[in-house]
């Protein structure tokens, strides 16, 4: 009886160890843009106020989108889709959350790329989609 609740001890603390992770306290460090991808991206909107979007993907894997620096740890990636989440403040004083996709296509040349924009978790205006063209 002994030997059974302690064999029952061994592969209850087993278990737990197993599931724990192995470093609790490291933050998440986000996902690098994968280096097939350094240079520069740009692309034009269509909309009412047409304006050059320029996305430039670092060496390190972090990402440049329109002047604005984007950390490695603000990146998810999903196979060859890439989800950058950020705030901004407005002129208003409203926290704009922003969350941008790019999908990188297989002919390594393009790239399309939305952007949506949130207030309060409701989405503002109609996204942004552009398709960037990788420069020479």
């Amino acid at each position: 009886m002994l030997k059974k609740v302690l064999l029952t001890i061994a592969v209850i603390i087993f278990a737990v160890s197993c599931s724990s992770p192995s470093n609790p306290d490291k933050e998440n460090t986000g996902d690098r843009i994968d280096s097939t991808y350094v240079g520069t991206w740009k692309g034009n909107s269509s909309g009412e106020v047409p304006f050059e979007y320029v996305a430039i993907v670092n060496s390190d894997g972090s990402i440049k989108l329109n002047g604005r620096d984007i950390p490695t740890s603000q990146i998810t990636k999903n196979g060859d889709v890439y989800t950058m989440t950020y705030s901004l403040i407005n002129e208003s004083g409203v926290q704009i959350d922003v969350i941008t996709t790019i999908t990188f296509n297989s002919d390594g040349e393009t790239a399309n790329l939305k952007e949506v924009q949130k207030v309060d978790g409701v989405e503002t205006g109609d996204p942004l989609e552009i398709t960037l063209n990788r420069q020479q």
